[in-house]
């Protein structure tokens, strides 16, 4: 069984920065207020899980699971694509993170911390994109004829005159 310890850097990075923006999208993203008047204005509070956010929690759990599947590619068959796929997600995670903080009104700093977040996500997905793993030894037999002396366990033998030898 692997550890975290014999990841690639750029998984390590993609977990630890994945798992840490997922908690920050439940932190304050925007501080909207709302005015009533001259009864007082009060600041509404709102987390990042609208629309954009659950697109960005999505994706991220989704690279997140694809680059740890990645590490344990004993049976799995992932190729080369998977790491475009990787590296494409991280991307898509960095740029929904960006709109959704130019989209949002009065941003808090949460908000901004998810942006470097999700950068930090992007260069993990980099990363381990481009780290070269090592091939999996696979067990292949040599093939060598077959020595059919050694099998009979006896010397040759010789057919009398009077049988008859196949022609085939």
């Amino acid at each position: 069984m692997k550890t975290i310890a014999t990841f690639g850097t750029g998984t390590k990075l993609l977990l630890a920065a994945g798992g840490v923006l997922l908690v920050d999208l439940f932190l304050t993203w925007q501080a909207v207020p709302v005015n009533f008047g001259k009864n007082g204005t009060v600041t509404k509070s709102l987390d990042a899980w609208d629309g954009w956010g659950l697109l960005i929690g999505l994706a991220t759990l989704l690279v997140v699971i694809l680059a740890v599947a990645r590490e344990f590619d004993d049976g799995l068959a992932f190729d080369s694509r998977w790491d475009r796929v990787v590296l494409g997600l991280g991307v898509l995670v960095f740029v929904l993170t960006v709109l959704k903080n130019f989209r949002d009104s009065d941003s808090t700093w949460a908000s901004y911390v998810g942006v470097v977040l999700a950068g930090l996500v992007a260069a993990g997905a980099y990363l381990s994109s481009t780290y070269e793993r090592e091939p999996t030894p696979v067990e292949v037999p040599t093939w060598q004829p077959r020595d059919r002396e050694q099998e009979r366990g006896s010397a040759p033998r010789r057919s009398s005159p009077d049988e008859a030898t196949p022609r085939w």
